[in-house]
Protein backbone atom coordinates (compact mmCIF):
# COMPACT_ATOMS: atom_id res chain seq x y z
CA UNK A 1 0.00 0.00 0.00
CA UNK A 2 2.77 2.43 0.92
CA UNK A 3 4.71 1.84 -2.61
CA UNK A 4 1.10 2.58 -4.29
CA UNK A 5 0.50 5.66 -2.64
CA UNK A 6 3.95 6.52 -3.34
CA UNK A 7 3.63 6.08 -6.90
CA UNK A 8 0.35 7.62 -6.78
CA UNK A 9 1.74 10.69 -5.99
CA UNK A 10 4.65 11.44 -7.62
CA UNK A 11 2.55 10.11 -11.60
CA UNK A 12 -0.49 11.84 -11.93
CA UNK A 13 -3.09 10.31 -13.75
CA UNK A 14 -3.14 11.30 -17.56
CA UNK A 15 -6.14 12.49 -19.15
CA UNK A 16 -6.11 9.59 -22.07
CA UNK A 17 -9.06 11.67 -24.30
CA UNK A 18 -7.31 15.08 -24.14
CA UNK A 19 -4.18 13.24 -24.98
CA UNK A 20 -6.45 11.68 -28.30
CA UNK A 21 -7.85 14.74 -28.98
CA UNK A 22 -4.53 16.31 -29.07
CA UNK A 23 -3.19 13.90 -32.06
CA UNK A 24 -6.36 14.11 -33.71
CA UNK A 25 -6.08 18.03 -34.60
CA UNK A 26 -1.72 17.21 -35.11
CA UNK A 27 -3.09 14.30 -37.97
CA UNK A 28 -5.45 17.27 -39.39
CA UNK A 29 -2.97 19.66 -39.28
CA UNK A 30 -0.72 17.74 -41.24
CA UNK A 31 -3.04 16.89 -43.72
CA UNK A 32 -4.07 20.33 -44.61
CA UNK A 33 -0.51 21.28 -44.70
CA UNK A 34 0.40 17.86 -47.16
CA UNK A 35 -3.05 18.87 -49.24
CA UNK A 36 -1.89 22.72 -49.05
CA UNK A 37 1.80 21.62 -50.60
CA UNK A 38 0.97 19.53 -52.99
CA UNK A 39 -1.30 22.29 -54.82
CA UNK A 40 1.18 24.66 -54.08
CA UNK A 41 3.68 22.43 -56.19
CA UNK A 42 1.15 21.20 -58.88
CA UNK A 43 0.13 24.82 -59.12
CA UNK A 44 3.45 25.84 -59.57
CA UNK A 45 4.63 23.10 -62.43
CA UNK A 46 1.42 24.14 -64.23
CA UNK A 47 2.46 27.68 -64.70
CA UNK A 48 5.73 26.63 -64.86
CA UNK A 49 4.52 24.25 -67.59
CA UNK A 50 2.49 27.48 -69.20
CA UNK A 51 5.28 29.05 -69.39
CA UNK A 52 7.66 26.56 -71.25
CA UNK A 53 4.50 26.40 -73.70
CA UNK A 54 4.13 29.81 -74.29
CA UNK A 55 7.74 30.21 -74.40
CA UNK A 56 8.13 27.73 -77.00
CA UNK A 57 5.10 28.90 -79.34
CA UNK A 58 6.39 31.94 -78.83
CA UNK A 59 9.87 30.56 -80.56
CA UNK A 60 8.29 28.40 -82.88
CA UNK A 61 6.62 31.35 -84.43
CA UNK A 62 9.95 33.86 -84.22
CA UNK A 63 11.75 30.87 -85.74
CA UNK A 64 9.53 30.01 -88.66
CA UNK A 65 9.40 33.91 -89.76
CA UNK A 66 12.85 33.84 -90.01
CA UNK A 67 12.94 30.83 -92.12
CA UNK A 68 10.43 32.29 -94.33
CA UNK A 69 12.56 35.76 -94.34
CA UNK A 70 15.65 33.16 -95.39
CA UNK A 71 13.64 31.85 -98.29
CA UNK A 72 12.30 35.63 -99.80
CA UNK A 73 15.97 36.52 -99.41
CA UNK A 74 17.46 33.31 -101.34
CA UNK A 75 14.31 34.11 -104.26
CA UNK A 76 15.75 37.41 -104.52
CA UNK A 77 18.83 36.73 -104.86
CA UNK A 78 18.41 34.15 -107.78
CA UNK A 79 16.47 36.88 -109.43
CA UNK A 80 19.06 39.45 -109.28
CA UNK A 81 21.87 37.08 -110.37
CA UNK A 82 19.69 35.22 -113.02
CA UNK A 83 18.93 39.07 -114.60
CA UNK A 84 22.96 39.26 -114.24
CA UNK A 85 23.50 36.31 -116.32
CA UNK A 86 25.41 34.76 -112.71
CA UNK A 87 25.37 31.45 -111.49
CA UNK A 88 23.15 31.49 -107.18
CA UNK A 89 24.55 28.19 -106.45
CA UNK A 90 28.10 29.64 -106.59
CA UNK A 91 28.74 30.85 -102.84
CA UNK A 92 30.27 33.49 -103.46
CA UNK A 93 26.82 34.85 -105.55
CA UNK A 94 24.51 34.06 -102.77
CA UNK A 95 26.36 33.26 -99.86
CA UNK A 96 23.38 32.57 -97.39
CA UNK A 97 25.15 30.81 -94.81
CA UNK A 98 25.60 33.23 -92.05
CA UNK A 99 23.18 36.58 -92.64
CA UNK A 100 22.29 39.00 -90.51
CA UNK A 101 20.18 38.21 -87.21
CA UNK A 102 16.33 39.98 -87.24
CA UNK A 103 16.37 41.89 -84.14
CA UNK A 104 13.56 43.77 -82.86
CA UNK A 105 13.20 47.70 -82.17
CA UNK A 106 15.37 47.51 -79.40
CA UNK A 107 18.30 45.94 -81.37
CA UNK A 108 17.50 43.08 -79.41
CA UNK A 109 18.58 39.53 -81.53
CA UNK A 110 15.31 37.94 -82.44
CA UNK A 111 16.34 34.57 -84.04
CA UNK A 112 18.98 33.52 -86.82
CA UNK A 113 18.63 33.18 -90.47
CA UNK A 114 20.32 31.33 -92.75
CA UNK A 115 20.00 29.45 -96.62
CA UNK A 116 21.48 27.69 -99.33
CA UNK A 117 20.32 27.41 -103.18
CA UNK A 118 21.85 24.62 -105.13
CA UNK A 119 20.27 23.38 -108.56
CA UNK A 120 17.57 21.17 -109.07
CA UNK A 121 17.59 18.24 -111.00
CA UNK A 122 15.06 15.98 -112.63
CA UNK A 123 15.13 12.91 -110.88
CA UNK A 124 16.13 10.04 -112.15
CA UNK A 125 13.28 7.12 -110.72
CA UNK A 126 9.92 7.28 -110.21
CA UNK A 127 10.14 6.54 -106.55
CA UNK A 128 11.57 9.95 -105.98
CA UNK A 129 9.95 11.45 -108.67
CA UNK A 130 9.30 15.55 -108.95
CA UNK A 131 5.56 16.27 -107.91
CA UNK A 132 3.56 19.19 -108.62
CA UNK A 133 0.90 18.58 -106.31
CA UNK A 134 -2.38 20.58 -108.61
CA UNK A 135 -2.45 21.81 -111.75
CA UNK A 136 -5.47 23.50 -112.49
CA UNK A 137 -7.43 22.32 -115.35
CA UNK A 138 -6.05 24.37 -118.78
CA UNK A 139 -3.22 25.10 -116.97
CA UNK A 140 0.29 24.20 -118.16
CA UNK A 141 3.63 23.50 -116.70
CA UNK A 142 6.94 23.46 -118.59
CA UNK A 143 10.12 21.28 -118.41
CA UNK A 144 13.71 22.09 -119.14
CA UNK A 145 14.47 19.05 -121.56
CA UNK A 146 17.42 21.33 -123.61
CA UNK A 147 20.31 18.36 -121.68
CA UNK A 148 18.37 14.95 -121.28
CA UNK A 149 17.57 12.09 -123.45
CA UNK A 150 14.30 10.62 -121.60
CA UNK A 151 11.35 12.15 -119.81
CA UNK A 152 8.65 10.40 -118.17
CA UNK A 153 5.32 11.88 -117.09
CA UNK A 154 2.48 10.37 -114.26
CA UNK A 155 -0.32 12.16 -113.93
CA UNK A 156 -3.87 11.80 -112.79
CA UNK A 157 -6.96 13.84 -111.62
CA UNK A 158 -7.43 14.76 -108.57
CA UNK A 159 -10.20 13.04 -107.61
CA UNK A 160 -8.29 10.11 -108.26
CA UNK A 161 -7.17 8.02 -111.20
CA UNK A 162 -10.98 6.87 -112.18
CA UNK A 163 -11.60 10.35 -112.84
CA UNK A 164 -10.98 11.32 -116.14
CA UNK A 165 -8.40 13.68 -116.70
CA UNK A 166 -6.01 13.88 -119.82
CA UNK A 167 -3.17 16.05 -120.50
CA UNK A 168 -1.36 17.51 -123.94
CA UNK A 169 2.24 17.60 -124.03
CA UNK A 170 4.22 19.81 -126.76
CA UNK A 171 7.43 20.20 -127.08
CA UNK A 172 9.43 23.23 -129.27
CA UNK A 173 13.03 22.45 -129.82
CA UNK A 174 15.66 23.64 -131.79
CA UNK A 175 16.50 20.83 -135.25
CA UNK A 176 20.33 21.13 -135.43
CA UNK A 177 19.97 20.06 -138.96
CA UNK A 178 18.36 23.31 -140.69
CA UNK A 179 18.79 25.52 -137.55
CA UNK A 180 15.06 26.27 -137.65
CA UNK A 181 12.59 26.15 -134.23
CA UNK A 182 10.01 23.08 -134.86
CA UNK A 183 7.37 21.22 -132.34
CA UNK A 184 6.09 17.91 -131.78
CA UNK A 185 3.12 17.09 -129.12
CA UNK A 186 1.13 13.97 -127.91
CA UNK A 187 -2.00 13.84 -126.31
CA UNK A 188 -3.28 11.48 -123.60
CA UNK A 189 -5.90 10.58 -121.41
CA UNK A 190 -7.16 8.32 -118.69
CA UNK A 191 -9.62 6.89 -116.93
CA UNK A 192 -7.70 3.81 -115.49
CA UNK A 193 -9.86 1.42 -118.11
CA UNK A 194 -13.28 2.58 -116.61
CA UNK A 195 -14.43 4.19 -120.33
CA UNK A 196 -15.62 7.32 -118.49
CA UNK A 197 -14.39 9.90 -121.13
CA UNK A 198 -17.15 10.79 -123.44
CA UNK A 199 -15.89 10.65 -127.27
CA UNK A 200 -16.22 13.62 -128.32
CA UNK A 201 -13.66 14.90 -125.16
CA UNK A 202 -10.54 12.22 -126.28
CA UNK A 203 -10.64 12.58 -129.87
CA UNK A 204 -7.24 11.91 -131.31
CA UNK A 205 -5.60 11.20 -127.30
CA UNK A 206 -4.15 7.97 -126.92
CA UNK A 207 -4.97 6.30 -123.29
CA UNK A 208 -1.89 5.88 -121.38
CA UNK A 209 -0.62 3.05 -118.98
CA UNK A 210 -1.52 2.71 -114.87
CA UNK A 211 1.89 3.18 -112.94
CA UNK A 212 1.53 2.79 -109.14
CA UNK A 213 4.52 4.73 -107.83
CA UNK A 214 4.60 4.58 -103.79
CA UNK A 215 1.55 2.89 -103.27
CA UNK A 216 -0.55 5.60 -105.33
CA UNK A 217 -1.43 5.05 -108.84
CA UNK A 218 -0.38 7.18 -111.89
CA UNK A 219 -1.61 7.05 -115.78
CA UNK A 220 1.34 6.64 -116.66
CA UNK A 221 3.43 8.13 -120.54
CA UNK A 222 7.15 7.86 -121.17
CA UNK A 223 8.29 10.19 -123.86
CA UNK A 224 11.97 9.54 -124.25
CA UNK A 225 11.88 7.95 -127.46
CA UNK A 226 9.36 10.15 -128.54
CA UNK A 227 10.75 13.75 -128.20
CA UNK A 228 13.57 14.65 -129.86
CA UNK A 229 17.04 15.85 -128.32
CA UNK A 230 18.18 19.40 -128.76
CA UNK A 231 20.60 21.84 -127.50
CA UNK A 232 17.26 24.13 -127.56
CA UNK A 233 14.42 21.88 -125.68
CA UNK A 234 11.04 22.84 -123.69
CA UNK A 235 7.93 20.45 -122.57
CA UNK A 236 4.91 22.13 -122.67
CA UNK A 237 2.33 20.08 -120.41
CA UNK A 238 -1.00 21.30 -120.47
CA UNK A 239 -3.92 19.75 -118.84
CA UNK A 240 -7.67 18.94 -119.90
CA UNK A 241 -10.98 17.65 -118.33
CA UNK A 242 -9.58 18.31 -114.60
CA UNK A 243 -7.07 19.51 -112.21
CA UNK A 244 -4.35 17.09 -112.30
CA UNK A 245 -1.27 15.94 -110.18
CA UNK A 246 1.53 15.18 -112.08
CA UNK A 247 4.64 13.28 -111.37
CA UNK A 248 8.06 13.85 -113.36
CA UNK A 249 11.25 12.33 -114.01
CA UNK A 250 13.62 11.54 -116.53
CA UNK A 251 17.20 11.84 -116.92
CA UNK A 252 19.32 13.65 -114.15
CA UNK A 253 21.09 15.91 -116.24
CA UNK A 254 18.00 17.86 -116.77
CA UNK A 255 18.44 21.11 -114.28
CA UNK A 256 14.44 22.27 -113.68
CA UNK A 257 15.24 24.91 -111.77
CA UNK A 258 16.97 26.05 -108.37
CA UNK A 259 16.40 24.22 -104.87
CA UNK A 260 16.70 26.85 -101.24
CA UNK A 261 16.74 25.01 -98.09
CA UNK A 262 16.38 27.57 -95.36
CA UNK A 263 17.00 27.58 -91.58
CA UNK A 264 15.54 29.82 -88.66
CA UNK A 265 16.51 29.27 -85.07
CA UNK A 266 14.98 31.28 -82.10
CA UNK A 267 16.22 29.98 -78.76
CA UNK A 268 15.88 26.47 -78.83
CA UNK A 269 13.67 26.15 -81.67
CA UNK A 270 14.81 25.55 -85.06
CA UNK A 271 12.56 25.67 -88.21
CA UNK A 272 13.70 24.49 -91.38
CA UNK A 273 12.02 24.97 -94.99
CA UNK A 274 12.86 23.77 -98.36
CA UNK A 275 11.18 25.60 -101.42
CA UNK A 276 11.64 24.25 -105.20
CA UNK A 277 11.83 27.88 -107.27
CA UNK A 278 11.06 26.12 -111.16
CA UNK A 279 12.77 27.54 -113.99
CA UNK A 280 10.50 30.45 -115.76
CA UNK A 281 8.08 29.49 -117.93
CA UNK A 282 6.23 31.14 -120.82
CA UNK A 283 2.84 32.36 -120.01
CA UNK A 284 0.13 29.63 -121.29
CA UNK A 285 -1.14 31.92 -124.07
CA UNK A 286 2.24 31.08 -125.58
CA UNK A 287 0.93 27.23 -126.56
CA UNK A 288 -1.97 29.21 -128.95
CA UNK A 289 0.53 29.84 -131.07
CA UNK A 290 2.00 26.21 -130.62
CA UNK A 291 -1.07 24.66 -131.53
CA UNK A 292 -1.94 26.97 -134.36
CA UNK A 293 1.24 26.26 -136.17
CA UNK A 294 2.51 23.60 -138.76
CA UNK A 295 5.94 22.64 -139.02
CA UNK A 296 8.36 25.07 -138.36
CA UNK A 297 8.30 27.94 -135.67
CA UNK A 298 8.44 31.71 -137.26
CA UNK A 299 9.87 33.79 -134.12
Amino acid sequence: MLHYTYMNCILPKVNTRSFQSGQTTLLVVLMVMAVSLGIGIAVSQRSNTSIRKSTYTSQTDQAFSCANSAVEKALLCIKDKEDAGLDPTLTSECDGSALSNLQDSGGKDICSLSYTISSLTMPSTDVNQLIFEKIPKDAVQQIDTSTGGSLVLNFKSLQGIDNPSAIEVTEAYLDTTDGTYKMKKWAYGCDNGTGSFPSSDLTGFTMANTLTVNGVDFCHVDLSSSFVTSPESLVRIRTYLDDVTLGVYGDASNNLGFLVNASGTAGTVVRNLEVKRMNPQLPPIFDYVLYSEEGSITK
